[in-house]
């Protein structure tokens, strides 16, 4: 066994799924929700996108 090596993995790039509309930050709905989404609808939050949409 070698040493381990702290990051030493790769990982791949992750959309954005969500965007304040006041400030236009975005999140991925990865980790902790940051203050302007949490405890809120997220629906309201989604960024659209022409991939998601059914049909």
């Amino acid at each position: 066994m070698g040493p381990y090596r702290r990051g030493s993995y790769h990982t791949k790039p992750v959309k954005m799924l969500y965007r304040d509309p006041d400030t236009g930050r975005e999140w991925s709905s990865r980790g902790h929700p940051p203050a302007w989404i949490e405890g809120k609808d997220r629906s309201f939050f989604l960024i659209d996108d022409e991939r998601r949409s059914p049909g």
